[in-house]
């Protein structure tokens, strides 16, 4: 699935949903309050999910680096491990 990255979570280091995707993001990773980060390929280890404010922690020296023509996440994986990969539109 393909979510836009928001400037706040480019400048704050999160990774944000909105609400329609909290049924998708629930299948991935289900209910759980700790899932394994992959961003990017890179291994960030287990991070606390707020699904309250919809959001996971990456970071922010992460987040910031991103190539400014990256306009959204590409989103997969299940099991109690999330993969976040940037990309330049919907169609890659």
């Amino acid at each position: 699935m393909k979510i836009a990255i928001n400037n706040n979570g480019r400048k704050y280091g999160y990774f944000y949903w909105p609400k329609k995707f909290d049924l998708q993001i629930e299948a991935i990773v289900g209910k759980a309050t700790q899932i394994r980060l992959f961003f990017n390929n890179a291994d960030h280890g287990l991070k606390r999910v707020d699904w309250k404010n919809r959001r996971i922690s990456i970071g922010a020296r992460w987040t910031r680096n991103l190539p400014t023509n990256h306009a959204f996440y590409s989103v997969s994986g299940g099991r109690g491990t999330l993969n976040v990969d940037s990309c330049r539109n919907r169609t890659i």
